[in-house]
């Protein structure tokens, strides 16, 4: 027998080719938010700006000179605001001492002698705490004076004084004053001051709680 070869069967090559990964999109970076410092900066290079031009006298910018009167108005509005401010919250604080009682009034009439720690508006409202407290006065103010006699004794008032003007002259944290004569023949006209009631138990009071408040402080700090 003879051998005939068999015939061979030529496979194609099988070559793998590498395929790129699939583009991504990029994700570009988002711009930054204004700044407001930039702003300011802008704002104040134009006010130097038109200052600048104004004071050499350049014709060339004819709104310098109603940029410049604006920015002043702007000025004397924030200056006027500021004042109205500070007069209505020195007003707000003295009337509050006022409401708490003669111990804070006092405290008022002290801290209205440092102008190193207060505005002047403030201090000029605390400075009314001084002799414009408001006062009791009429049937209130008699018999106020008939207390400071022993029993409240009327007829002993009137042995000594023959006249008592019942509207005070001034008024602060303590007490008020008035005028009146006396019943010595020559009506001598003198000043009373007379002494506000249950005034011992109020500062009583009032001292006990600013004690428990220190003492809160000092354990808190």
């Amino acid at each position: 027998m003879s051998s005939t070869p068999r015939p061979v069967k030529l496979m194609p090559s099988r070559r793998t080719f590498l395929l790129p990964p699939p583009l991504r999109p990029r994700r570009l970076p988002l711009p930054p938010p204004p700044s407001r410092r930039k702003k300011k900066k802008t704002k104040k290079k134009m006010k130097n700006k038109y200052a600048t031009t104004a004071f050499r006298g350049d014709a060339d910018d004819p709104g310098a000179g109603a940029a410049i009167s604006n920015i002043e108005e702007e000025r004397t509005w924030a200056s006027r605001r500021r004042s109205r401010l500070r007069s209505s919250s020195g007003a707000r604080f003295a009337e509050g001492l006022l409401r708490l009682g003669p111990l804070y009034v006092k405290i008022g009439q002290i801290l209205s002698c440092r102008p190193n720690l207060f505005p002047p508006p403030w201090i000029d409202a605390m400075e009314r705490l001084q002799d414009r407290v408001p006062a009791k006065s009429g049937e209130d103010a008699l018999k106020l004076a008939y207390m400071s006699f022993p029993g409240g004794d009327r007829a002993a008032f009137w042995d000594v004084f023959a006249e008592f003007d019942d509207v005070p002259l001034a008024a602060a944290s303590l007490g008020q004053v008035h005028r009146a004569k006396l019943n010595d023949g020559n009506d001598t006209e003198v000043a009373v001051k007379i002494q506000r009631e249950r005034l011992r138990d109020i500062y009583d009071k009032d001292l006990a709680l600013m004690g428990k408040i220190a003492s809160v402080v000092d354990a808190a700090a």
